[in-house]
Formats: C-alpha cells, structure tokens, sequence
C-alpha cells in the first residue's frame, strides 16, 4: 500500500495512457514468481522507461528508491502465500480509532484520552480470532459467483462433477474468462459488467487469467491449490472457490459443510399394523386400540427425549 500510494504520487501528472502502462508493468513486478524473473522484468521496464524523455525523471526515482534500493523487497515472493499485506497490529487499530471514535476530528487532550480508553475496552472485550490460513474474501466469494452465473467461469468439455476414484489426484481444469468491460461517463472510465460488489481492480483481474494454459486452469481440488497469479499471491481465487462450490459441499463463505446421511427412524415404525388402524367393529376396540398408540407413543417420546 505504502509503495502504490508513492508510485501514484509520482505519476500524478502524467497522461492517463502513460500511467496505466506503468501501473501495469509495476504490478506485473509485483507479481514476479521468483527473484530471477523479477530482474529480468525490472531490467526490460527501465530499458524501456529511460528511451521516453519524459519518463527520465520518475525513472530515477523509481531505479534509486524501489528497484536498487534498500526499500526492493515489495514482491509476491518474498513473503509467504496468502500473507496479509499490513502486518502491523498498530496501523489497523489506528485506523479503527480514526474510523470509528475520533471520526477523524482533532480533539483535545482529556476528549482523546477518553475515547482511546473506551477503544481499547471494546477492543479487549471482543478479541479476534488469530488465524493461520488465508481466509476468503466475501467480495471474493461473491465475485466468483457473479462470474459464474455469466458465464465467465466454466470447466473443461468432459468433465463431470463428480469425485474421481478414491486415492486418484483429483485435479478439475476450470476456463476462466475475464469481464467485459464498459465506458462510464462522463469520465469514459472503463467498469467491470458485474455487480459493484463483486469488482476488483482491473490489474488484479487481469492476474485472474494471464498465462491461463490451453484448456484451463489445474486447479486441486484436495489441496485448493491452483497455479494462477492471484492465488500465488493470496491464497485463494474465484477458480478455487468455483471448483470447491461445484465438486465439494461448501457454503457460501467456502467452509466445508458436513451432510448427515444417516435415516432417521420415525416412532412409527415400531407401531404394528393392528394399532395404527383403527377397528370399525365397536366402539369399545376402537377406544382400545387408541389407548394402545397413545401408551406407545409416550414411551417412545421418553425415550428420545
């Protein structure tokens, strides 16, 4: 975040056209698999940089602050997959204390005390819970959902939703296609043509499908793993959650949900022919066979109860 804000800083001025190139080549950087495919990519982007005179100076920058200095270690790789990208507990609670208490006033000294007391209370009674695995994005969920529901995410011809033979690696190629995208005015800014809730930036889309193999992506279901560059870079992806939602009992958050298959027996069943029927001989046998249920039934009931 800190390294995007600079860098959007830094082209503020320039044309649109110019900006979004070199956003992109800055995510494509950002998405390097390795430090040997990192070089070669930084190398190729300042090559092309310095030949524009008016790039010189941002390419300075960029060369002497981000790509060769100290502060060159901002890459997928170097951190763990599915790693949070702000891993200090102080800027998120400074942000909820902004957000939520000051509402991002100046208050004097004594006023500022208290709504920090009344902060960290709050914070101490509810505390989170410290996960260890990446967890699912609910904008993720729900664009994987979008998507499939146009059409945008599909698997491969011949292959069936069911699970393959016990001890088989079960791995599903899944055909992502990226969103088609239409002009908003009056800016002519381009959006995604799926619900608001369900877009992401178009460089992180574009992450979803590039270098995408003929006939989709592998994705394993056992191990949700799939070799896209979203997912080497957060853990998760809409083809995983596609593949899980689609092979696997999942619910909407993609946690697995447990199906009881077992019969349940109703009390019923123990009753014998003669005392679920009623005689029509007399009154009396009728009243007797009525006794007979109603004395099973209770016994059946403490039973279960």
């Amino acid at each position: 975040f800190h390294f995007m804000e600079n860098v959007h800083k830094a082209i503020k001025g320039f044309p649109s056209v110019v900006a979004n190139m070199i956003v992109r080549a800055i995510y494509d950087l950002h998405f390097a698999r390795s430090w040997e495919a990192f070089v070669r990519l930084r190398d190729g982007r300042v090559r092309r940089w310095f030949t524009d005179y008016a790039l010189v100076g941002f390419t300075k920058y960029m060369c002497g602050q981000w790509l060769y200095g100290r502060f060159n270690c901002w890459q997928a790789f170097t951190t763990p997959c599915g790693y949070a990208t702000t891993n200090n507990p102080a800027e998120t609670f400074n942000a909820s204390l902004k957000r939520d208490y000051t509402l991002r006033r100046r208050l004097k000294m004594g006023a500022l005390l208290h709504e920090l007391s009344s902060c960290c209370a709050s914070t101490s009674e509810s505390p989170k819970t410290f996960m260890t695995t990446p967890v699912l994005a609910s904008t993720l969920t729900r664009r994987a959902q979008d998507m499939k529901r146009a059409g945008l995410l599909s698997m491969k011809e011949g292959q069936d939703s069911g699970f393959t033979c016990a001890g088989a690696p079960q791995v599903v190629r899944v055909l992502s296609m990226r969103p088609p995208r239409i002009t908003v005015a009056p800016n002519k800014r381009t959006e995604v043509e799926i619900a608001v809730s369900a877009q992401m930036g178009s460089n992180y889309a574009r992450m979803e499908v590039e270098g995408q193999p003929w006939g989709g992506w592998p994705v394993d279901v056992q191990q949700q793993w799939c070799p896209c560059n979203y997912w080497f870079a957060f853990g998760a992806c809409v083809h995983v959650i596609f593949t899980l939602r689609s092979w696997a009992h999942v619910d909407s958050s993609g946690h697995e949900v447990l199906v009881s298959r077992r019969k349940r027996r109703s009390p019923a069943r123990y009753w014998s022919s003669s005392q679920l029927r009623l005689t029509q001989h007399s009154p009396e046998s009728a009243l007797a066979s009525l006794e007979t249920m109603c004395a099973t039934f209770t016994t059946h009931t403490l039973m279960y109860t």
